[in-house]
C-alpha cells in the first residue's frame, strides 16, 4: 500500500474518520519495536520519554483503486511533535494519520477492522474492496489472514489499474 499525499481521496476520507485534522506523521522505528504492535511500541516509548499515545488511523491509499483506514496508535512528545515508533512492512517515511478522540484501546488486541473504501465504481474493485472487508471480518473473528478470494480479484485489479504502489 501507498502512503498518500493529500489527495482529495484522502481528504475526504479522512474527514468522515474524525473532526481532527490529517497530519503527516513521520515514521522513526525504534530498534525494539515490533511490526503490527503500535500500542505497546508508544506505550514503551511513553515510558522512555513521557510524552502521550494517540490512537486514530494510519491512511493508506491505492489510487483509483480504494482508500483504507487502519486503526493505529502514534506517540506525541512532552513538546507536540508527533512520531510513528512502529516499523511499517511498507517502509514507509511518513504516514497519513488522523487523531481519532473518541478511539479506546483495544483489549486483547481487539484491534476495529480496517475501514476501506472504494474509489471507482468498477465492478471488479467494489467486489475487491468487498472480499477485503470480508477477511478483515474473518481476520478478526478466526485469524485467517488470507482468502483465495482476494488473491484472485487483486490480480484482476492489478491487471486493469496496475500494481499496487510500492515505495522506492
Amino acid at each position: 500500500m501507498h502512503t498518500p499525499d493529500r489527495s482529495e481521496a484522502i481528504l475526504a476520507f479522512a474527514s468522515q474518520l474524525s473532526s481532527e485534522p490529517l497530519r503527516s506523521v513521520e515514521v522513526q522505528p525504534k530498534s525494539w519495536a515490533k511490526t503490527g504492535d503500535c500500542i505497546p511500541n508508544v506505550k514503551n516509548l511513553c515510558a522512555k520519554k513521557q510524552g502521550t499515545m494517540l490512537l486514530g488511523w494510519c491512511l493508506w491509499e491505492w489510487p483509483s483503486v480504494f482508500v483504507e483506514a487502519e486503526f493505529h496508535a502514534v506517540w506525541q512528545a512532552p513538546y507536540g511533535t508527533l512520531n510513528d515508533p512502529t516499523p511499517n512492512e511498507w517502509r514507509e517515511g511518513k504516514i497519513q494519520f488522523v487523531h481519532d478522540p473518541d478511539a479506546a484501546e483495544p483489549r486483547d488486541y481487539a484491534y476495529p477492522d480496517n475501514i476501506l473504501e472504494p474509489l471507482s465504481d468498477d465492478p471488479i474493485v467494489v467486489d475487491f474492496v468487498e472480499a477485503l472487508r470480508r477477511k478483515n471480518a474473518a481476520a478478526t473473528k478466526l485469524g485467517i489472514l488470507a482468502l483465495p478470494e482476494i488473491m484472485r480479484l487483486n490480480a484482476k485489479v492489478e491487471e486493469k489499474y496496475g500494481a499496487e504502489p510500492r515505495p522506492s
